[in-house]
Formats: structure tokens, sequence, C-alpha cells
């Protein structure tokens, strides 16, 4: 009987810490997180909001997205300097440990956004100059590649990187005129 309840206690725990973005590395590349939209507010408030029919696409395959419970900033390969607070069902989740950083929350799947809803999310202090992507954890409908139906998945650039991009094409334009 011991052995049972240390396997269950075991199981329980591999389970639990499973369903926590430990570190930068815990998130897989999407091919495409279709109708998931990360909004800049205003200063360090972003909008999360999921289209009527969010789908991720991994390889050919297309699974609908049932709730989004997880957002965070990511920095691919430094520290990400950050902080956040708690809120409604909303826990905070931040953490810098290996190559790359995350600074975000994460909630219980159910609690989560569901598709046609919609979360503000406001850091306490971000370095967003820093901020290489957006993350989720993403719940879907059927049994993803790796197995279950829950994951984090990157896909989004972050604004510093759409702006540091536009900013890299205009230099360009500007040497190919001389």
């Amino acid at each position: 009987m011991k052995k049972y309840v240390l396997a269950a206690a075991i199981a329980a725990a591999a389970l639990g810490s499973s369903a926590l973005a430990q570190t930068r590395s815990s998130f897989q590349d999407a091919d495409l997180i279709g109708g998931v939209q990360v909004q800049l507010i205003t200063g360090l408030t972003y909008k999360v909001s999921l289209s009527n029919h969010p789908q991720l696409k991994i390889g050919a395959t297309y699974y609908n997205i049932t709730d989004v419970f997880g957002f965070w900033a990511l920095s691919d390969d430094i520290d990400l300097s950050g902080s956040t607070s708690s809120f409604g069902v909303w826990s905070d989740w931040n953490k810098n440990s290996g190559t790359g950083g995350i600074v975000g929350w994460k909630t219980n799947p159910n609690t989560g956004i569901t598709p046609g809803g919609s979360q503000n999310f406001t850091f306490d202090s971000l370095a967003v100059g820093d901020v290489d992507h957006f993350g989720f954890h993403i719940r879907v409908d059927g049994t993803l590649p790796n197995g279950g139906n829950t994951a984090y998945f990157t896909d989004v650039p972050a604004p510093g990187a759409a702006t540091l991009a536009g900013l890299g094409l205009v230099v360009a334009a500007r040497r190919r005129r001389r």
C-alpha cells in the first residue's frame, strides 16, 4: 500500500510541476497561433484577446484553442528584468533560470481566456527592450503531438521586436539610396 501512495505522490508532483512554465525553454515554437492578439493598451498594460475561432498550427495540423491560461513576456537569451502582481484568478509567475527569462501570469484551465474573450495584464515593471516574444499556456480541443491537450507556445513577436525590425528596414533603405 505504501508503494502505491508513494507512486501516486510522485506522479502528482510530476504533473503539478509540468503545469508551470518553469523557464524560457518550456515554450515551444508554433507554426501559427491564429486569433490570439496582444495589444499594447498603455505603458505596461497589454490586452490579450481571443477571436471567436482561435487556432494553433503545429506542422500541418490545426487545433482549435479552447482557452489561454497563461501569458508571459519572454527573453530568448538574457535574464528578463520585470515584475508582476497577482490579480483575480491570475497568479504572477516570473523566472530567470537557464537561458532567457519569463515574466507574466498563470491561472488554472477553465478560468483563463476563452474564445471571444480578453484580459488586460499590467506589468509592475518590465525591460520592454529585452522582450523577444510573448508566450502562452494554451489548451486545445484534441491531442497535441507530444501528448495531452495543453502546452506552452510562442509565436507572437513582441512590440519591441516589430519596432526593431521596422528600424532595420529603414536603415537598409537608406543604405541602398546612397
